[in-house]
C-alpha cells in the first residue's frame, strides 16, 4: 500500500550523496594522527612504548597509576573566545600491540577530559594529517603518545568513558579498535591466547577549544612496558555548523 502521507508527485526526498565520513572528508574536516607520522620520524611497523608496570588508575602521582602516566594526551589548542574556533570530535582509535604488557591478566581503559592543562613531559609528539589531499586546512589538535607524564586531574575533570578490553594477557598483533558514537555490543571478544581483533564501541565526546583528554590504560599485575602502533581519526569543525 502506498504511503498516503507522502505523495509521489510534487514532493521531495532527500538522501545523502556520500556515505559514512565522506562529507567530512570532502570539506577538509577529517584528520588522523598516527605513530607512523610521528614528529620523531617513527617508522611504520614500529610501536611506541608506554610506561612500565601501570597497574591501576588511582589518583596518585606515581608511575604505576594511569592518571599520572596515560598513554595518550590530546589538547585542542584553539582559543575558546574565538567565535571561529573549532571543536574536535574523535571518531576512532586503533591500537596494534607490538610489545605485550606481561602478566596483565585484565587490561582496562578510561578516557578522562579536563579543562585545565595537565601535560608535563614524555611521550612522542604526533603529526596531524588532513585526509583530503586537496585540502590545506590545518588542525588544532596536539597529541602525545607513549610514556606520557601528566599532572593529576583538576576538579573540572570528567570521565568520558571506561571499561575492560580483555581478560587475558594481550599478545603481539592484537588489534583494538575503539569507535566513538557507536554504543552497540563489542565484537570479537575472545579469551584465547592467539592474536585477535577487538572492537570497543564507545559513546561520542567532543574536545572544545582549550580543553584536553587523556587515555589511560592499565593492567592487573602488569609487569612490563607495552608498545603499540597507534592511529586516531577525528573531525574538526566549528561547533553547531
Amino acid at each position: 500500500m502506498a504511503n498516503v502521507n507522502f505523495p509521489s508527485a510534487n514532493s521531495q526526498k532527500v538522501t545523502p550523496m556520500w556515505p559514512s565520513l565522506h562529507s567530512l572528508l570532502d570539506e577538509g574536516s577529517l584528520f588522523i594522527v598516527t605513530s607512523t607520522n610521528a614528529a620523531s620520524g617513527q617508522a611504520a611497523g614500529t610501536g611506541i612504548a608506554t610506561t612500565t608496570s601501570v597497574v591501576d588508575d588511582a589518583a596518585t602521582a606515581s608511575a604505576t597509576h594511569a592518571q599520572n602516566v596515560p598513554v595518550l594526551y590530546c589538547t585542542n589548542l584553539g582559543v575558546n573566545s574565538d567565535p571561529n574556533a573549532k571543536t574536535i570530535f574523535p571518531l576512532w582509535m586503533r591500537f596494534l600491540v607490538t610489545a605485550a604488557p606481561t602478566s596483565a591478566t585484565l587490561w582496562n581503559w578510561a578516557i578522562r577530559g579536563d579543562v585545565s592543562s595537565r601535560y608535563t613531559s614524555g611521550g612522542t609528539l604526533l603529526n596531524t594529517i588532513n585526509m583530503n589531499m586537496g585540502s590545506s586546512n590545518s588542525s588544532k589538535l596536539q597529541a602525545y603518545f607513549g610514556a606520557v607524564v601528566t599532572a593529576l586531574p583538576s576538579t573540572g575533570q570528567r570521565v568520558l568513558g571506561s571499561g575492560a578490553i580483555q581478560s587475558t594477557i594481550p599478545v603481539v598483533k592484537d588489534l583494538w579498535m575503539f569507535t566513538f558514537g557507536d554504543v552497540t555490543a563489542p565484537t570479537n571478544v575472545l579469551t584465547a591466547s592467539a592474536a585477535k581483533n577487538l572492537t570497543i564501541p564507545c559513546g561520542p565526546f567532543a574536545l572544545s577549544p582549550g580543553t584536553n583528554f587523556a587515555l589511560e590504560m592499565w593492567g592487573t599485575s602488569c609487569g612490563g612496558a607495552p608498545a603499540w602502533e597507534f592511529e586516531m581519526g577525528y573531525a574538526e569543525r566549528v561547533s553547531g555548523l
